[in-house]
């Protein structure tokens, strides 16, 4: 009877020091950052300068000097962007920037976010529109 309890214990006492470890963010330089994260950086963001990146949870957040603002999930797959600028086409599929170019000839996209399987954007004077992982258009609101 005393082993269980201790053994209670103990579990409550471990599990209380990991969530509160495993749910602080950790503010470590970018350069520490995985590499999946900095190739898709240098690949989509070629021209921005990283100024913070955090992780919290095992998710990862990239800041950069213009505001625009990565958010990556716990499998390094990029799964939101938010910005208050044009986000680089190298960011967007190529689908869907084109789908922009041709119907929106006036906007650009400024967030996109990634929803199971549909993929969300917010254009610049806040139309947004839902497309398929292929591109392709499934609903405007």
């Amino acid at each position: 009877m005393k082993i269980k309890s201790y053994s209670l214990i103990m579990t409550i006492i471990l599990s209380g020091i990991f969530s509160v470890l495993y749910s602080q963010n950790t503010d470590i330089t970018y350069v520490e950052a995985p590499y999946k994260i900095h190739s898709y950086v240098s690949k989509s963001f070629p021209k921005s300068e990283v100024i913070q990146y955090k992780t919290k949870n095992l998710e990862h957040e990239v800041l950069f000097s213009d505001g625009v603002k990565l958010y990556f999930n716990n499998d390094l797959q990029i799964v939101k962007i938010e910005s208050q600028c044009k986000l680089p086409d190298t960011a967007v599929q190529p689908e869907i920037v084109k789908f922009v170019q041709e119907n929106y000839p006036e906007e650009y996209v400024r967030e996109w976010e990634l929803n199971g399987d549909r993929q969300e954007i917010r254009l610049k004077y806040d139309k947004e529109l839902s497309f398929n992982l292929s591109g392709e258009l499934i609903a405007k609101e």
